[in-house]
């Protein structure tokens, strides 16, 4: 019985020590959701920026298409709030368009604010702070519907 086994062991072994060299480039890509992408470019490119962007260290992505890509994702690995409905739309859509568009329209220093959060007082506005609101309501009112 030992010897019969050795096969399937080396094939198990093969298999595993196969799958070990796999990059994220032989995955298969992610459906993304078409109308995200703008919004989703339009939040990840200055939150990823080195001068305007959040602390790096505090990144979740590598780089700006990676984060592109799982914000637009079907099934993204964070929790973007978009509010994924069961009919396939996406709740908050629109207060996702107004929060990536006032982010895209602030200055360098302006989105470096925002991102970092820099002014130890938490009763603090920052630009975006309205639309950012805006999106959590949506959010949050999307979960309580059983959606999102």
């Amino acid at each position: 019985m030992h010897r019969s086994s050795h096969p399937l062991r080396a094939a198990i072994a093969l298999v595993l020590l196969s799958s070990c060299g796999r990059t994220i480039d032989d995955e298969e890509p992610r459906e993304l959701v078409e109308h995200r992408i703008e919004a989703c470019t339009q939040w990840c490119t200055p939150m990823m920026s080195p001068e305007c962007g959040g602390n790096p260290e505090d990144l979740a992505f590598p780089t700006v298409d990676e984060c592109v890509e799982d914000c637009a994702a079907v099934k993204p690995v964070y929790a973007w709030p978009w509010g994924r409905q069961a009919d396939g739309t996406d709740a908050c859509a629109n207060e996702w368009f107004a929060a990536a568009d006032c982010i895209d329209a602030l200055t360098c220093e302006e989105q470096r604010t925002f991102f970092r959060r820099i002014d130890p007082d938490p009763s603090s506005v920052y630009p975006c702070d309205a639309e950012l609101d805006a999106r959590r309501r949506c959010y949050s009112d999307a979960v309580e519907q059983g959606d999102g």
